[in-house]
């Protein structure tokens, strides 16, 4: 994506692709983040001619971070991101979106305050109840927010911070919640209800730089971003260009995100989550959206290194 690249200063952009569990980061007050990079090995295999064949340390001068830090494995590589932060390198998005943003429940708190600014009309936001996880009695600790605010049933229950479908359940009714209860009791994840919506379709606001996108997500999944999935464009509206400019302020600014909504039989709309830096691109259009996710690194490169080039 960045072959050839240069900044405004003529420096070249060597670029070093890899994921997350390739690597080992250590960092110094004085000189700054270095990071090992391990061989790309079964079942990843490493591109052809690229540096993943060996392994090789570097010392990176900003990040374009595309895939998540937390995975439905239980492997955790928040360690990674705190070494990047602690080094002070410059992020796409930025190194605090990253972090906040691998944990679920801290995306809702942040859309909780976007709808404050925007009102309960103009950002119509799906509710939604937390609980802590004790492993204790958890019918007891259910019943501590008043009845009028307990989510009704049909409910979905999300588990933890997990993403792509994971993690997310239908309870029905209160045997189905016991059921549930008697496997959340195992671990000691946080989780969340919501209203299980009747929906017509789910569509997508995808904002890249100052570039945005909609398009629709039809599935033969419930959770409709799972399953045999088919994309429509969608048109965007003035209301969903306020929508993502007002979330892309969250957490530190989010140069690349992604807002989910429902909409029901009835006609009304309903934000679900907001998605990070990590998003897939929709095809055919993903070979545009990479041109667009270049452009943004430029710029932002230059905007860390070479300022004063800017706007001449």
């Amino acid at each position: 994506m960045l072959k050839g690249a240069k900044l405004l200063n003529g420096d070249p952009i060597v670029v070093e692709q890899t994921r997350w569990k390739y690597m080992h980061v250590e960092a110094s007050s004085q000189a700054g983040t270095m990071v090992h990079l391990f061989q790309h090995t079964y079942p990843d295999e490493p591109w052809p001619w690229s540096s993943q064949k060996k392994d090789r340390t570097v010392r990176p001068d900003f990040c374009l971070i595309r895939n998540f830090p937390l995975d439905s494995h239980g492997d955790d590589f928040k360690s990674m991101v705190l070494g990047l932060k602690f080094g002070g390198l410059g992020s796409v998005n930025s190194i605090d979106s990253v972090y906040l943003s691998m944990e679920r429940a801290y995306q809702y708190a942040e859309l909780l305050q976007v709808q404050k600014r925007l009102g309960d009309k103009a950002f119509e936001l799906i509710p939604m109840n937390y609980f802590s996880n004790e492993r204790i009695k958890l019918r007891v600790v259910e019943k501590v927010i008043p009845p009028q605010y307990q989510t009704t049933y049909p409910r979905v229950v999300k588990v933890g911070s997990a993403h792509a479908g994971r993690g997310k359940l239908r309870a029905f009714n209160e045997s189905d919640m016991t059921d549930i209860e008697g496997v959340l009791a195992l671990n000691t994840d946080y989780f969340t209800t919501e209203p299980f919506l009747d929906a017509a379709f789910e569509y997508r606001i995808q904002k890249i730089g100052d570039h945005y996108r909609c398009f629709v997500r039809k599935s033969d999944n419930w959770k409709q971003n799972v399953g045999n999935l088919e994309f429509e464009d969608y048109e965007v509206l003035p209301k969903h260009k306020l929508w993502a400019d007002e979330c892309a302020k969250m957490m530190g600014g989010l140069d690349i995100m992604a807002l989910d909504v429902i909409v029901t039989k009835d006609g009304k709309e309903y934000v679900i989550e907001i998605n990070d830096t990590a998003i897939g691109l929709m095809y055919p259009h993903d070979k545009e959206d990479l041109q667009h996710i270049k452009e943004l690194v430029l710029l932002r490169m230059n905007q860390h290194f070479c300022p004063h080039l800017l706007n001449k």
